[in-house]
């Protein structure tokens, strides 16, 4: 797996804070990071890693219970809590821009820590936003192009993406294994035990698929209504049913 070299955001806000975190971690050395522990952006990416990892590395979910990854603000020590230990894994997409923050800080400014997407890979697979178009599918000059300019390829369509794709078993598969080779790049002699451990939990994430695949197919009715935001767009999609919800997406919609 690539691990990319990302620039801070273009905003002036990203900027400032970027610099401000860069200045902090000018007293950390390479020799401070290591593979014992790392940081998992929200808890889905928190349990696959520790799955992933078994005894070898020891992560840590920054985002308390109850609370969504997707629009959350951490306090200003994570990001050198995450410079500290040697892993950071996150989805590189708006909808975490907290996370993206982290890690274009981690990449310019600190090379020891292994920083995965765990998207990476999965552009031509993620639903728009409004589960009309796919990613691939969207205008983005029409959007402005938010992310592509600082982002080298890894911005998986802006904004206007529907981060929910963990949902998706069958996705949750690549991501999983997405997770397992970034590891094994960073830890070349623990390899062998990430990649079993993965194969083992995709195992396990395939046959949730052909649960799904057989509930669908012998369900009498396949329209549900929702009065929450909707995060299953992604099972709807790879499974054939129909959800409507008055409220949208976005967790923030009332």
């Amino acid at each position: 797996m690539k691990l990319t070299r990302r620039t801070l955001l273009q905003t002036s806000a990203g900027v400032a804070a970027g610099s401000a975190v860069a200045g902090c971690l000018d007293d950390i050395s390479a020799a401070d990071a290591n593979l014992d522990t790392g940081y998992a952006a929200f808890f889905t990416l928190w349990d696959w890693a520790e799955q992933v990892s078994g005894d070898a590395i020891d992560f840590e979910n920054p985002v308390g219970t109850g609370q969504a990854g997707h629009g959350w603000s951490p306090s200003g020590d994570l990001t050198r809590d995450i410079a500290d230990a040697g892993v950071f894994v996150y989805f590189d997409t708006p909808a975490f821009s907290w996370a993206q923050d982290i890690a274009a800080t981690l990449e310019s400014d600190y090379d020891a820590v292994a920083v995965i997407d765990g998207l990476e890979g999965l552009d031509d697979q993620l639903l728009g936003w409004d589960h009309e178009v796919t990613v691939d599918e969207h205008d983005h000059e029409s959007e402005g192009d938010h992310t592509n300019e600082t982002h080298e390829g890894h911005d998986h369509g802006g904004s206007s993406i529907d981060p929910h794709v963990w949902l998706d078993p069958v996705l949750a598969t690549e991501i999983v294994d997405t997770i397992a080779s970034g590891l094994a790049d960073a830890d070349p002699d623990n390899a062998e035990t990430y990649e079993e451990r993965a194969t083992s939990y995709t195992a396990d994430l395939e046959t949730l698929d052909q649960q799904f695949t057989d509930l669908l197919e012998t369900a009498d009715r396949h329209v549900a209504v929702f009065a929450g935001h909707d995060s299953f767009t992604y099972l709807q999609d790879r499974y054939g049913f129909e959800i409507h919800t008055p409220v949208g997406v976005s967790p923030q919609e009332e």
